[in-house]
């Protein structure tokens, strides 16, 4: 994607056909595959199997709301910090490829690269000022979409 926007800017077309060819073409015509195929499977599940289908949707909903939760964040790694059991460290990890590893935080006894999803996270108490902001934005979102629902007519 850099190279590309580097070709738009030099205006290279040679860049600009090889890439976008390779690159652009197929993600973007993926994108609309996906799209156009994600909204017919749902309107067709949606026609035969309403209840069942709200029911997936809801879920998957709630369920991004706890990554999403906004009064939480990770916490910082530091050296010595017990995670999963294991000491971890600030070192280059263990490589079995001829490439030289980046230095990274792995775990001290077998030398793994600690992934981010690995690290703890931390909950903290809103102030008042963030719930109100919270609560906000959700009465907007729902306001906007019974506007869209009303503009709509009802129509289904």
């Amino acid at each position: 994607v850099d190279a590309f926007k580097e070709g738009l800017r030099a205006q290279d077309t040679a860049v600009l056909f090889d890439i976008g060819l390779k690159v652009v073409l197929p993600v973007g015509l993926g994108m609309i595959v996906g799209v156009i195929g994600v909204s017919n499977l749902l309107r067709w599940l949606l026609h035969r199997y309403k209840k069942a289908t709200l029911g997936v949707l809801l879920g998957l909903l709630v369920g991004a709301v706890v990554g999403l939760w906004p009064f939480q964040q990770s916490v910082e790694p530091q050296e010595g910090m017990v995670v999963k059991g294991q000491a971890i460290t600030f070192a280059t990890p263990s490589s079995t490829d001829a490439s030289p590893a980046e230095p990274a935080w792995v775990f001290l006894e077998s030398g793994e690269v600690v992934e981010a999803e690995d690290l703890p996270t931390e909950f903290f108490s809103p102030t008042g000022g963030k719930i109100v902001g919270a609560v906000g934005l959700v009465v907007l979102g729902l306001g906007t979409t019974l506007m869209i629902d009303r503009v709509q007519g009802g129509k289904q």
